[in-house]
């Protein structure tokens, strides 16, 4: 369990349900959160608002850099409401038709901690 917070990072679905909650260490945690906070659309958490981000609104937008540069603000915008994540970076980036959301931060209760980084696959969601 984490030394600063209470929260459960999500290994993923695997064989079965028993799976699905898997208790880790503070930088697993802090991964987790950065990507449901990126993949949670804004408003979409009952009296938190200001939870999420509008990168799941782009599902029609084009592959351009527009659309790149709306994305890094909604990303960082949506890290700014989590104050255990010291962003450092946000990047767009694209290989053809796949897109991928890079995100390097830092956790503030470990300022001299290395830097973490999430790599989310938006092709995957069917954001191109």
């Amino acid at each position: 369990m984490s030394r600063n917070w209470a929260d459960t990072a999500y290994a993923g679905w695997g064989p079965a349900l028993a799976s699905f909650v898997d208790l880790r260490d503070d930088s697993d945690v802090l991964k987790t959160s950065v990507i449901n906070l990126v993949m949670t659309r804004r408003g979409e958490r009952v009296m938190r608002c200001d939870f999420g981000s509008e990168i799941l609104g782009q599902l029609h937008e084009p592959n351009d850099e527009i659309a790149a540069v709306v994305a890094t603000e909604s990303v960082r915008s949506a890290l700014e409401s989590d104050d255990r994540i010291q962003m450092v970076k946000v990047a767009v980036e694209r290989q053809g038709v796949k897109k991928s959301l890079k995100v390097i931060f830092r956790d503030r209760a470990d300022p001299m901690g290395g830097l973490q980084e999430v790599l989310v696959e938006m092709s995957a969601l069917g954001v191109v």
